[in-house]
């Protein structure tokens, strides 16, 4: 069996991350049976269920840094995006589309963001190698 990529990691992480932050467990299975039978089970064994654990969650956060660290920010927004929009194709409550969506603008907000800096940086190298060079 083969590992995944690093991509694909990262892009798990990165969804499992979204959807704490949504108030939902990371299922596969989205059929409308399957939810019924998950909701019934979910509430007679609530107690029973693991929550990420604080440990759980700063090794999920320090691997994605890790992947940021070594990568683009734009290869790393791409990865974000894709996962955003598989996230979006799930069956999801109108509060949690909507969290989504703002999640979704902040993340273009940083994208528009970088890429202003990187237009600036340019900027500044094209002058200084105009004005500096002899």
């Amino acid at each position: 069996m083969q590992q995944p990529s690093e991509e694909t990691q990262y892009k798990q992480l990165f969804k499992q991350s979204l959807l704490a932050q949504l108030g939902i467990s990371d299922e596969k299975d989205s059929s409308k049976e399957a939810k019924k039978e998950a909701e019934a089970e979910k509430v007679s064994v609530e107690k029973q269920l693991k929550q990420e654990t604080l440990q759980e969650k700063e090794q999920r956060v320090a691997k994605m840094k890790e992947y940021e660290q070594k990568h683009s920010f734009d290869k790393v927004y791409k990865l974000k995006k894709e996962a955003l929009q598989e996230l979006k194709e799930i069956n999801l409550t109108d509060s949690q589309r909507e969290k989504l969506t703002k999640l979704e603008k902040v993340l273009d907000t940083e994208k528009k963001d970088h890429d202003k800096q990187k237009k600036k940086r340019e900027i500044r190298k094209w002058i200084h190698k105009i004005f500096c060079t002899e």
